[in-house]
């Protein structure tokens, strides 16, 4: 077992079904991990483990196949990565672990008293795998695992009342080879690519707009309040206006008064002159 490059890797190897389990060895719960491709755990036979600092790789063996690794199934327990470890011996005081080197993953023994001291243990967090894309040598091969054809199951089957099943055939045997794809439909890759750039595009241009609009609506506010104190002071300025206006029509009416009085004042003079003669 090693670690190879994403573009070298066959994809059924590189597939691991975890199951948890009880285990008294393991004190609580434990896991096993198997390979899809093979269908066969991850087994050590401790016999053949390392012991110290010069680790060479072990092959796969029977042997121990149950792993305390995490301590619960689900939550916070499967955030952080965690090393597998397998307990053994009559009064389960050793331990083996697996590290990985520049030539393979290898497997290491200890006493349980040494645990705290090993740091190099090769840990191991449970991811949500990216999508694979298959294509027809994925699907006619079952994944890499040696098949030549696809062959289909389904579980529970149809009922043997019922038409026979045509993906599994009468005998459940039936097998198909795929061929890859001719053209494209509506769900093709290419297809698929160019509507989520179309959304990412229309996405921007509401951004960007959305802003232009936040701006625009900012600046009318402004504007709003500039147009309020410009209004009061037009009503300030007219109205000091109209002051001015009404101190200058009373001024010319106070004037045309004291001339008409005046006015009056001679003539009933001259009236009171004429009368004496």
């Amino acid at each position: 077992m090693k670690f190879v490059p994403y573009g070298q890797a066959e994809l059924a190897k590189t597939l691991w079904e975890i199951k948890a389990t009880d285990s008294k060895d393991e004190k609580g719960l434990a896991f096993q991990f198997y390979n899809v491709s093979t269908g066969l755990p991850i087994s050590i036979d401790v016999s053949k483990a390392n012991v110290g600092e010069n680790l060479t790789v072990v092959e796969m063996a029977q042997g121990v196949n149950t792993w305390s690794w995490m301590r619960g199934v689900e939550g916070d327990a499967l955030l952080t990565p965690k090393a597998i470890e397998s307990f053994f011996g009559a009064e389960r005081d050793s331990v083996v672990t697996l590290i990985n080197t520049p030539n393979g993953v290898a497997a290491r023994k200890y006493a349980t008293k040494d645990m705290a001291s090993v740091a190099s243990n090769l840990q191991v967090k449970p991811m949500e795998a990216s999508p694979v894309r298959l294509n027809a040598y994925d699907l006619n091969t079952m994944l890499q695992t040696g098949k030549s054809k696809l062959h289909l199951t389904f579980t529970p089957n149809v009922s043997k009342d019922a038409n026979v099943n045509e993906f599994t055939g009468a005998d459940g045997k039936r097998e198909f080879k795929v061929v890859p794809a001719v053209g494209e439909n509506s769900l093709s890759i290419g297809s698929v690519a160019d509507a989520k750039n179309d959304v990412a595009d229309k996405q921007t241009n509401y951004d960007q707009l959305k802003e232009e609009l936040s701006v625009a609506i900012e600046n009318l506010v402004s504007l709003d309040g500039s147009f309020g104190e410009v209004k009061i002071k037009w009503e300030e300025a007219k109205q000091k206006h109209q002051d001015a206006v009404d101190t200058r029509d009373n001024a010319h009416t106070m004037m045309l008064l004291q001339i008409l009085e005046h006015i009056l004042k001679k003539e009933v003079s001259i009236i009171a002159n004429m009368k004496v003669h």
